[in-house]
């Protein structure tokens, strides 16, 4: 397997919410950010939901926004070292 180039990585990180390295931030700042893709998760399980009507849409909503969130918020800061050599340009 062939080592992801600089851009192609920053590209695909950018891709799963991840978007920025700041080596002072903190795990409520990454989940502010991630909270959008938590939302979009959110919004998609939401529709999953929609037969069991309004109580299933908030089901799947509040499920999917605490999945896609969490999820978000684990793989930054699984990535936080990369994204920390790459910022200091190693």
């Amino acid at each position: 397997m062939s080592e992801l180039s600089e851009f192609e990585l920053r590209r695909q990180l950018m891709g799963i919410g991840i978007i920025s390295y700041k080596e002072q931030e903190t795990v409520m700042d990454i989940a502010r950010r991630c909270s959008t893709f938590g939302a979009v998760t959110g919004g998609a399980w939401a529709v999953l939901g929609a037969p069991a009507l309004a109580p299933g849409m908030l089901a799947g909503f509040l499920s999917g926004f605490l999945t896609g969130t969490a999820t978000c918020t684990a793989l930054n800061l699984a990535a936080r070292e990369q994204l920390g050599r790459l910022a200091r340009g190693e």
